[in-house]
């Protein structure tokens, strides 16, 4: 979330996924085994999400169960 955020200078508060997201949300979603990533919906799908990071240019898919919470 860069420039946004501020690395050690800002924190955020993470609630946990109760429903389903809705475009532009920002979601915690963990990538791999132990990556957490904070990047904003683009767009939902059937059974996940288009994510992408603000001032990034790429799309990633993010299936439901990698999402833990919402920003």
């Amino acid at each position: 979330m860069w420039p946004t955020l501020k690395h050690k200078r800002q924190s955020v508060i993470v609630e946990a996924k109760k429903q389903r997201l809705n475009k532009f949300d920002v979601a915690l979603y963990v990538r791999g085994q132990n990556d957490f990533i904070l990047h904003r919906v683009m767009e939902v799908l059937d059974n996940g999400y288009v994510m992408c990071g603000d001032s990034q240019f790429v799309l990633e898919k993010v299936e439901e169960d990698q999402i833990f919470g919402k920003m």
